[in-house]
Formats: structure tokens, sequence, C-alpha cells
């Protein structure tokens, strides 16, 4: 069934992201392009025992990855209870897959307008947070008025935008 959906889509998903965050300098390494002039300037004056005093660059180790989800709480999803927990479902699995993958993402929804959820800083790391956003947030919303696909995707450009500006990703998707 689908009890074990999350799991299975934070395998695909960490199997297909690939460390993109940029190379890191490390050392220490007896050549190398960048030196750490404070050890240089001991290894000179005889104060350390070898002459490791050589930074190298490493590859990328980190996620450095953007995602966002906008959903549809319009009226149609609450015509009956599969559609209402398969859409309220999809928030939870993807909130549970993004926290695990420790990438930044955001959370939206739409009906007659756009409902900001969660932005890319805040953190979601506790069952109370998820629940929380789910009890005071996402269902006293979910399941109302019509299907406002435009002003749902302008106001998660805006945000997604906003969030470029102040932190560039390499990657940035969108989910709808």
């Amino acid at each position: 069934g689908l009890k074990g959906l999350p799991d299975r889509v934070f395998h695909v998903l960490s199997d297909l992201l690939k460390p993109n965050s940029d190379f890191e300098y490390q050392g220490y390494f007896t050549s190398g392009p960048r030196i750490d002039v404070a050890k240089a300037i001991k290894a000179i004056h005889g104060l350390m025992t070898d002459l490791k005093v050589f930074k190298r660059k490493v590859d990328p180790t980190g996620l450095d990855y953007q995602f966002s989800l906008l959903l549809d709480g319009s009226g149609s999803m609450a015509q009956d209870a599969s559609r209402t927990k398969g859409g309220l479902g999809l928030a939870a699995m993807f909130i549970d897959v993004f926290q695990r993958l420790s990438v930044a993402y955001s959370l939206d929804a739409f009906h007659n307008s756009y409902i900001g959820l969660k932005g890319f800083d805040k953190s979601l790391r506790s069952i109370e947070d998820r629940n929380k956003l789910f009890e005071r947030r996402l269902i006293p919303t979910w399941g109302q008025g019509g299907t406002n696909l435009l002003d749902g995707l302008e106001h998660t450009l805006t945000r997604i935008r906003q969030e470029g500006a102040s932190h560039h990703r390499d990657r940035r998707m969108l989910f709808v």
C-alpha cells in the first residue's frame, strides 16, 4: 500500500539529488592551491613539525536545492474523504521527505486565493510543529471555494524569487 510511500520518495530523491553545494577548501597538505598563512609562518619559524600548510578543493558534500509545494485546497478536494486525506497526506509526506533531506522548502495552497503556509526559513522538525501547521493553518482552510491556480502560482513564484534574491540555490523546483 501507501504506508511506505514517504520512505520510497525519500530514497528516490536522495538517490537523484547529488551534492551540489559550493566546493570547500580542506586541509592540510604539503602542496595545494591555497596556503594557510598562519600555519606557514609557524612552519617557517620551526614551530611545526610538518609542512602541511596547504588546503585543497574537495567535492561538494551538501545539497543546495530548494523545493516548493503548492497544494490545491479548493472545494473539489473535500468532495470525499479520500481526496481530503490524499491532499493532506501529500503535504505531510513532502514535509517529512524535505526535512529528512535537509533541503530548503516552502509549502503553499490555494482555493479562492493564495494561502501562504510555510516559508523557506521555517523548520518543521518536530511532530508538534507539523501538527500545529496542519491544525492552525492547513485544515481550517482546506476544501473551500474555487480553484484560483493563477493566484496560487503568482504568489508562490514571488516567494521563490524573494528567496532566490537572498539565498542563491543551484536548483529550484516547484511541485503543484
